[in-house]
């Protein structure tokens, strides 16, 4: 008798414990509730004080807006940055609402990277396009490019849109919709770079040099929320036409246009350092790093650094040189990037772990 009391009392307690849980469970979800409701009411307050601050000379804007494509509304929601770009009224009130309601909705930005669905390659007169699983190229018709500018440099953005910079006469960035053909222009760069290296890390763009006269060490730092540059400390050496990697808290930069010596720059410190290697080829290089190796694609051969002693050659004697023009994009253990061979242009892919290389595609209309 005794065991079943003991037993009843223990299926009583763990009975209230369950009940109380229950209650603990019910009661969150209602002040969730309740704070969800309350957060949809102060954002209905703020796009109403914003539609208040809009008068009526804003009215072919509303109406520009709402005939805009569902791809040129996807990207103008997308990026905050975009709508910097504009100072009429109805933009700036609409930025000001989504920046308030992001300031209390999240503690940090979110930047989490989409699939990447195009790679774009651009010439001075005209662009390609590729569509994942990137067999294939046609010809691109981009709205808005600016006079078809070279674009030297390009990175893929959150969105899977394309960040362009680095052309030879001016400071144009744009953030190109590959799903819609078009471009934004973003703010421009706070000096000239052409042919220089790009890397986004995070929710910030790094620019790293290129030609102006001769190899630039300016450095130049974009952050994708706010739209606006930022100088940084120049590099120990000038240089050009490469694409730089990033490994912990560190870019790692090395080699390019008539240029044999590495450096990277510490992102916790904004300062540079030596390292203390060689690099042969000394134009267009392309470097990733894949776990703690690295791995440098130079004019005719391909090289491997595990941090540990000098380069090492995996490849040599190729036929096919490659060049600096797109952060490489890793999908998988595939890594593509550009290379070019009798003013033939190809899409690269190099297997990490065996180390095997392949022409995806050849750019060009109707080019397989």
């Amino acid at each position: 008798m005794i065991g079943l009391e003991e037993a009843w009392s223990s299926q009583q307690t763990a009975i209230t414990a369950l009940n109380d849980l229950i209650r603990v469970i019910h009661t969150y979800k209602l002040n969730l509730l309740r704070r969800t409701t309350e957060d949809l009411k102060m954002l209905e307050r703020i796009i109403q004080s914003a539609v208040r601050e809009v008068d009526s000379a804003t009215s072919p804007d509303l109406q520009a807006l709402l005939t805009m494509s569902p791809a040129e509304q996807r990207s103008k929601l997308q990026f905050t940055t975009v709508m910097q770009t504009s100072s009429n009224n109805m933009t700036l009130a609409l930025l000001k609402s989504v920046n308030v309601f992001i300031s209390k909705q999240f503690s940090i930005l979110p930047t989490a990277q989409e699939p990447v669905k195009f790679i774009l390659y651009m010439e001075p007169t005209k662009a390609y396009l590729s569509p994942a699983p990137f067999t294939l190229s046609y010809e691109a018709h981009i709205a808005d490019l600016i006079t078809f500018a070279e674009f030297t440099a390009l990175c893929f953005l959150p969105s899977s849109n394309v960040f362009a910079t680095g052309t030879r006469n001016n400071r144009h960035t744009l953030s190109i919709d590959c799903i819609g053909e078009y471009a934004v222009p973003l703010a421009d760069t706070l000096d000239v770079h052409w042919g220089p290296g790009l890397i986004l890390v995070r929710a910030k763009a790094y620019l790293f040099g290129g030609l102006k006269g001769g190899n630039s060490a300016v450095c130049e730092m974009y952050d994708l929320y706010e739209n606006d540059w930022a100088m940084l400390p120049d590099m120990l050496t000038p240089r050009s036409h490469f694409q730089p990697t990033v490994h912990k808290q560190f870019i790692y930069i090395f080699g390019g246009l008539d240029v044999d010596k590495a450096e990277r720059f510490d992102l916790t410190r904004y300062s540079f350092e030596p390292l203390n290697l060689s690099v042969p080829g000394r134009h267009f290089i392309t470097t990733y790093c894949h776990g703690d190796v690295f791995y440098l694609f130079t004019r005719t051969e391909v090289l491997r650094w595990d941090q540990r002693g000098p380069l090492q050659k995996i490849k040599e004697g190729l036929s096919v040189a490659f060049y600096s023009q797109m952060s490489p994009l890793k999908l998988d253990q595939e890594l593509y990037f550009f290379g070019s061979s009798d003013e033939e242009h190809y899409l690269m892919k190099f297997h990490l772990e065996t180390y095997k290389l392949d022409i995806a595609l050849q750019f060009g209309v109707g080019a397989n």
